[in-house]
């Protein structure tokens, strides 16, 4: 079911690393300033850009997805924790789950869920989704995407350093591109500056 709602939305672009470069349609952000990974306002602004950018997005009493990737070798099972500890039940429902894909022993759980944005703990799951590379607690080491159904945008923080933003079309992301151009990774500006031409 979700997988024909969501190819209805956004046609073929995949939900997986690297977003960005699969979309036809997509914004890229630096979060943390490179090369200054342990001064102590590099979280602060990691965090104050990913909250910005998603409030931009979602507000308080939309709908919102969250696609949730959990990777795993051999038989080891653990679930995921996500929604469990960042999602506020019952107003919450996980609308489909388990695996999702196997290859060379390694296993991919998805679990797809979907709320109201205020009856999420967001800032805090956020927080933990860039912990990850960093090493700082608490950390949460799957893959989320967050998808506004109505706009059709898909928010994914891919680490510290940065995330991705895609829509169906690139008008949905022009007010994020004028507001926001100065937090647009240099490395990829050429490609999104042409989406805007």
């Amino acid at each position: 079911m979700f997988d024909k709602t969501y190819r209805e939305l956004f046609g073929g672009l995949p939900l997986e690393k690297p977003f960005f470069y699969h979309a036809p349609a997509a914004l890229r952000f630096e979060l943390g300033k490179p090369g200054s990974f342990g001064a102590p306002n590099y979280m602060n602004r990691v965090y104050e850009r990913s909250f910005t950018l998603f409030e931009e997005i979602f507000q308080p009493h939309e709908e919102i997805w969250m696609v949730v990737y959990k990777h795993r070798l051999g038989s080891r099972h653990k679930r995921t924790s996500v929604f469990r500890t960042y999602v506020h039940k019952p107003a919450w429902s996980v609308i489909e789950g388990g695996l999702w894909r196997e290859e060379d022993g390694a296993k991919t759980d998805r679990l797809i869920g979907k709320g109201q944005v205020r009856h999420m703990r967001y800032r805090h799951l956020i927080r933990a989704l860039s912990h990850v590379d960093v090493g700082l607690k608490p950390a949460v080491a799957e893959e989320c995407f967050f998808i506004h159904p109505i706009k059709r945008i898909v928010y994914h923080l891919y680490d510290d350093r940065g995330l991705d933003i895609a829509a169906a079309s690139a008008h949905s992301l022009r007010p994020l591109y004028n507001k926001y151009n100065g937090w647009l990774l240099d490395y990829d500006r050429e490609a999104m500056d042409r989406l805007f031409r």
